[in-house]
C-alpha cells in the first residue's frame, strides 16, 4: 500500500577500528587439561558409520567377526584417542571493540494510506 516514511537519526554510530578487535585467554586448570585413552572404533566401511568402540584390540577382533557374521558386510578397525574427562576447555576468545565503536540509534515513524 503507498504511504509515507521518515526516520531520524537520535545517535550515529560510530566504527570499530581497531584492527585486532579480539582477546585469546588460556584457561588455566588445576589438574591436566585432557586426559586421553587409546580406543578401537569400528566403522562400516561403505558409509564410515561408527558401529562399535571397544578399549582392546581382541575385544575390536571379536566385535567385527561377530558384525560380518550377523550383518554379512564389510568393516574398519580405526585407533583413536577418545577424551576421558570432559575437562577440554583450552582458550576463550573475546570480542573487544574498540572504546569509541557504538551502534547507531534512530526513530522510524510512517502512515499508511488506508483505502476501503
Amino acid at each position: 500500500k503507498p504511504g509515507l516514511g521518515a526516520y531520524i537519526v537520535t545517535q550515529a554510530g560510530q566504527r570499530d577500528t581497531r584492527e585486532r578487535p579480539y582477546q585469546v585467554e588460556k584457561v588455566k586448570h588445576e589438574a591436566r587439561t585432557h586426559s586421553f585413552q587409546k580406543m578401537y572404533v569400528i566403522r562400516d566401511r561403505e558409509t564410515g558409520e561408527e558401529m562399535a568402540s571397544v578399549k582392546t584390540s581382541k575385544e575390536a577382533d571379536a566385535v567385527v567377526k561377530e558384525l560380518i557374521t550377523n550383518e554379512h558386510k564389510s568393516f574398519d578397525i580405526y585407533v583413536e584417542a577418545k577424551i576421558k574427562e570432559k575437562n577440554s576447555l583450552y582458550a576463550r576468545g573475546n570480542y573487544t571493540p574498540s572504546k569509541g565503536a557504538q551502534p547507531y540509534k534512530l526513530m522510524a515513524f510512517g502512515y499508511v494510506s488506508v483505502e476501503d
